[in-house]
């Protein structure tokens, strides 16, 4: 998507956001940036905060007399071109623009500065500022997170309202999830989005087949702990492999599908050599969840910085919405075009993932690692969050494989939704 949609975009939701929530004054709020109270102009490192998703003006005010920086941010898109890489544009422009140009985001693609178990590190030494990262290929370090990884399998798949309601309610449950945020907290990196879900997780085999019979004997890649325990239920086997080597696994036929979601499927190619695309709209392949983290150079900003940057997660949560949503229609043309398509998995394997995810909810509680009623938790937030996309008219229309067909990116606004994930999950968590 080209630079010129990216600024309309911003240009819309900047509109959209003031009317909405800013009624926000331009008035400077005087903040402390830890206490959270009123400043009496002592703390002059913390500086002056404004309110939340105020107008770009009430920024550029606080941020008058600060030097200017530039924090460089590590994305998940692997370049300027990939298909999600226009909310990395997105976030840069609208920070430069509302902060005065004080703040200048460096983007570097593809992991360039350290790969994903090195970016807490690159994020305390300096070498980054912002970051997309994978906790989930490090469980050891973020066992926390692994659990919650292994709770995403709870939600279950959809074009359109699940990829919205899913995300909103496991970042719900990431933000009320104490132990989580301590658990960044330990390895030096400090949240702006503590959990975002993704895409759906689908199998994409190269050969058709769902039955009971068909999974039997399969041989899988998969990219977490949770998806381990989830397939042997299937009778398939899991299979550890390096995510770029997958591709010609698949087509070599060493293994005969992957677990993955569309917008990196379809970035890389699996769908390709793999079209053959099953899901359970009762359950989940556990999710391959991020998180958008910042280091030492963010914690360091004045505090009305800090808090620009963390108000523009509401357009970054959107923007990921779209790209999940859009990633599943490109996805069901390539695999159309290569003799595929989207098939619910067959009833005897679904209850047999249904169960298993139920019981991967209760092992983390009995690990110790959540507190009880983590998996009642995750069903609460999960029917809040439907009947809100249901109430907000975002409920599914069709299919997946028609998804382009009733579902339009220019027309269908995603940006009151993700509004109110901001007020209702993000805001009380803002810098003060």
């Amino acid at each position: 998507m080209g630079t010129s949609r990216v600024r309309r975009i911003s240009s819309r939701t900047r509109t959209r956001s003031t009317a909405l929530i800013a009624t926000a004054s331009a008035a400077v709020l005087g903040m402390s940036a830890c206490a959270g109270g009123v400043s009496d102009g002592s703390d002059a490192d913390a500086g002056t905060g404004v309110e939340a998703r105020a107008d770009f003006s009430a920024y550029q005010e606080a941020l008058a007399d600060m030097e200017p920086v530039t924090l460089t941010y590590q994305p998940s898109a692997q370049s300027a071109d990939a298909m999600d890489a226009y909310r990395d544009v997105d976030f840069k422009e609208n920070v430069e623009e509302a902060s005065g140009g004080k703040i200048t985001i460096d983007i570097v693609h593809a992991q360039a500065i350290a790969g994903y178990p090195e970016i807490p590190d690159a994020l305390t030494d300096g070498r980054i500022d912002l970051a997309y990262t994978l906790p989930l290929y490090d469980p050891s370090r973020f066992p926390v997170n692994s659990a919650l990884v292994a709770g995403s399998s709870l939600t279950g798949a959809s074009p359109r309202a699940e990829e919205l309601a899913a995300n909103a309610a496991m970042l719900d449950v990431a933000w009320n999830t104490p132990e989580l945020l301590e658990e960044m907290e330990a390895n030096g990196i400090e949240p702006l989005i503590p959990f975002n879900a993704d895409g759906t997780v689908f199998s994409m085999c190269a050969e058709p087949g769902n039955s009971a019979e068909d999974w039997d004997g399969r041989q899988v890649r998969i990219s977490s702990a949770a998806q381990e325990k989830q397939l042997p239920a299937m009778k398939a086997s899991p299979v550890s492999l390096e995510y770029l080597e997958t591709y010609e696994a698949l087509q070599r036929k060493t293994v005969d599908c992957t677990l993955s979601a569309a917008l990196p499927a379809y970035n890389v190619g699996f769908l390709e050599v793999a079209p053959h695309i099953s899901y359970s709209e009762k359950a989940s392949f556990a999710r391959g969840a991020g998180a958008i983290v910042a280091g030492a150079g963010y914690q360091e900003l004045p505090l009305a910085a800090r808090q620009l940057i963390f108000d523009q997660m509401a357009e970054v949560f959107m923007h990921s919405r779209r790209s999940n949503i859009n990633a599943n229609a490109e996805a069901a043309k390539v695999a159309l075009e290569k003799g595929g398509g989207f098939e619910n998995i067959d009833e005897q394997t679904e209850q047999a993932l249904i169960e298993v995810s139920n019981g991967l909810a209760v092992e983390q509680v009995e690990a110790g690692l959540v507190s009880e009623g983590f998996d009642q938790q995750i069903t609460d937030a999960l029917d809040k969050w439907r009947g809100v996309v249901d109430e907000m008219g975002l409920a599914d229309e069709g299919g997946f494989e028609d998804l382009s067909e009733w579902h339009d990116d220019e027309s269908v606004d995603l940006m009151p939704f993700s509004e109110r994930v901001y007020e209702e999950v993000m805001k009380e968590h803002r810098p003060q």
